[in-house]
């Protein structure tokens, strides 16, 4: 289940408990090699989904404790229009870091496909540029030129 709410327009909410609930599916490989954090890098950028107000209340169905951060982030959002809440990417990072560091089959990275499929710095990139240790690269090799230039 994992793999398909990743690739689908699927509400953050349901991502973040799907990431608690299918906790043994992290790094599990479907039928094409791919993990759920491959998937949602192929996937198309959806816009979020507020459903805070829709049909049945989530949050009567499920412990208070699986919510907590994310009301604090949509509550966020809500107060300043500016401030982004985690992409479908983030929330599977945060879930389980070391899934950035697997490729697929053909040995392209999560950043690689997240990138191939347009997807912006607070849409994904950044957080798996960090979480591959890229950004922490690039500043020691900008500081090597730099020091060598002097």
């Amino acid at each position: 289940p994992l793999h398909a709410f990743a690739a689908i327009d699927c509400p953050r909410r349901v991502v973040k408990i799907a990431t608690k609930v299918y906790r043994d599916q992290m790094l599990e490989r479907d039928e094409n090699g791919m993990t759920p954090l491959l998937v949602a890098c192929q996937a198309p950028v959806y816009k979020f989904q507020d459903i805070s107000h829709d049909g049945d209340d989530l949050e009567d169905m499920l412990e208070d404790h699986l919510y907590a951060e994310e009301e604090d982030a949509e509550m966020s959002y809500k107060e300043d229009p500016n401030k982004t809440l985690p992409s479908v990417i983030e929330i599977l990072l945060e879930a389980e870091p070391s899934a950035a560091k697997i490729a697929d089959p053909s040995g392209k990275l999560p950043l690689q496909h997240a990138i191939d499929s347009g997807k912006s710095s607070n849409q994904g990139v950044k957080a798996l540029s960090e979480a591959e240790g890229l950004e922490q690269k690039l500043e020691k090799s900008l500081k090597i030129v730099a020091d060598d230039s002097m």
